[in-house]
């Protein structure tokens, strides 16, 4: 797998719409955007920002076809290596199990829960990992 950073924005806002395609993209020069790219297509990416000595994501995303194959630790791997802080910040609804099981296996830990913060109800996790 091959990573660009910062794409151009068509680009990312076309895999980011495959993964999520009931929320609006925005990418700003201040931010991260790592896409993930085979071959053949992009298949994944991670967006954040960096403030001060945190790190915050924003998203991170994995085309349904190539899910559970451990791109996302990649990505993540990925993140840890470039944005060198002491702290990445997340939030993750709780009915994300896949998404959260990810964050758990890399030592996040939940640091609040916002209830019913989504509009389906879910609860929102907000997670941080020292690193």
């Amino acid at each position: 797998m091959d990573f660009i950073s910062n794409p151009d924005f068509s680009r990312a806002q076309k895999i980011y719409q495959s993964i999520f395609p009931e929320k609006s993209f925005s990418y700003q020069d201040n931010q991260i955007f790592y896409l993930m790219s085979s071959q053949k297509s992009d298949v994944g990416f991670v967006h954040g920002i960096r403030i001060g000595d945190v790190f915050e994501i924003y998203d991170l995303g994995i085309v349904e076809s190539m899910r559970s194959q451990g791109l996302g630790r990649q990505l993540l791997e990925k993140l840890f290596q470039v944005v060198q802080v002491p702290k990445v910040i997340l939030e993750v609804s709780a009915q994300n199990k896949a998404a959260s099981a990810l964050y758990e296996a890399f030592d996040f830990k939940i640091t609040s829960i916002r209830k019913s913060y989504y509009q389906d109800g879910a609860d929102a996790l907000l997670m941080e990992k020292i690193l």
